[in-house]
């Protein structure tokens, strides 16, 4: 046997029991759409943009729909990522207009990954934001989000937003009062999460 053939066995051998690659851990979903009043292109965008990050769930992935504008709600309760009908129709339901409990509405995300996602699943919350100047209702500086969004990192919950969190304060010319890009989880040890002022 030649050096060559020897160490090509030795290679063959090591990628036979060489250990498989752990599986994708599955996810919690918490899709959070702007409803606040918008045009027709900018919510459009964001329902088609939420649409696709529900397409790409698989079996094993839950996913919940929040939307906020006025005030923040359920749409859609937590619910198998497979069944692809369900989230359409919620999203489907949601119409723009009234204000923007951004707080509120990033708040009822997080707090709908928490209470309804299983042992191992990975907890994230993304948020569709619209261009609209909708003043802020709740918390509405750039701090309070990021200090939200830190306490969420440190309990693991991601947030992340494909379009910035942009919100423009009350009696704005409509120019973004913050635009909080992307907050990734963190490990960490679990902080209480501030609790949303929503309007009444």
């Amino acid at each position: 046997m030649t050096l060559k053939h020897f160490v090509f066995l030795v290679l063959v051998s090591v990628l036979a029991t060489a250990a498989p690659c752990a599986p994708k851990p599955s996810q919690h979903l918490a899709i959070v759409v702007d409803c606040s009043a918008q045009d027709a292109r900018s919510f459009g965008r964001s329902i088609r943009a939420a649409a696709q990050a529900a397409a790409r769930l698989s079996a094993g992935d839950t996913v919940s729909v929040i939307g906020f504008g006025d005030f923040a709600e359920v749409v859609l309760p937590v619910t198998d990522a497979t069944n692809k009908t369900a989230v359409t129709d919620a999203l489907k339901s949601l119409e723009p207009e009234g204000m923007k409990a951004l707080f509120a509405g990033i708040s009822m995300g997080a707090e709908a990954v928490r209470r309804h996602s299983a042992p191992g699943q990975e907890k994230r919350v993304v948020v569709f934001t619209g261009t609209g100047t909708a003043a802020l209702i709740g918390p509405d500086a750039q701090e309070d989000i990021r200090t939200l969004v830190d306490f969420l990192r440190k309990e693991k919950i991601s947030v992340s937003a494909p379009f910035g969190l942009r919100g423009s304060g009350a009696g704005s010319s409509g120019r973004p009062a913050f635009n909080i890009v992307r907050g990734e989880g963190q490990k960490s040890d679990p902080e209480p999460v501030p609790e949303a002022r929503s309007a009444k």
